[in-house]
């Protein structure tokens, strides 16, 4: 045994104390993210917590996955290279499930993510539900398909979206995007 062996063990270790119930690193397609919905579905009857939490946990999970392959198909259709490299996980502690993505994004669009998110965190429920409703409507503007899912997001959560970009070169950035939803 070598070395890399004690890294995976160090992993597991890792993941195993932090309840993680998910872990996922590498490509989405639609194939990948059915089935880690599948397997989630799956794990999510085996912790006892309440159905309607599940179901958030759930319909929140789609969206964060949904965003990672969006994001990826917009760079394509701009015919712009980035690395497809994504990772999700999905833990619990008694107190909350943590919902973390990360993913590559161009520079030049981490000050658009950061006013979105930080738009929809300075507003309390009524607002993010009036918000909701106004890009619901608006079927003109296509830019909303992504606010509309970070309102959900955070209307389903009702948590503040965390957020973090971790710069890789003078292009690029690791975005890393965290929910947490109340157990209870």
């Amino acid at each position: 045994m070598g070395p890399e062996d004690n890294y995976i063990y160090d992993i597991h270790l890792k993941m195993r104390d932090n309840n993680v119930l998910l872990a996922y690193t590498g490509e989405l397609d639609m194939k990948i993210i059915d089935a880690l919905i599948t397997s989630v579905k799956l794990k999510l009857k085996e912790v006892k917590y309440f159905p309607r939490v599940q179901k958030r946990v759930y319909g929140i999970m789609v969206e964060c996955l949904e965003a990672i392959h969006s994001g990826y198909d917009i760079t394509k259709k701009q015919n712009r290279k980035i690395n497809p490299f994504s990772i999700f996980t999905l833990s619990c502690d008694k107190d909350y499930y943590y919902l973390i993505s990360g993913r590559y994004i161009f520079n030049d669009n981490i000050e658009f993510q950061r006013a979105q998110i930080d738009k929809i965190n300075a507003l309390n429920i009524d607002g993010k539900k009036q918000l909701y409703r106004e890009y619901v409507s608006d079927v003109t503007v296509k830019e909303y398909n992504t606010d509309l899912a970070m309102v959900d997001i955070a209307i389903k959560s009702n948590n503040t979206l965390t957020y973090e970009f971790r710069k890789v070169d003078d292009t690029t950035s690791f975005y890393i995007f965290q929910v947490k939803i109340k157990v209870n």
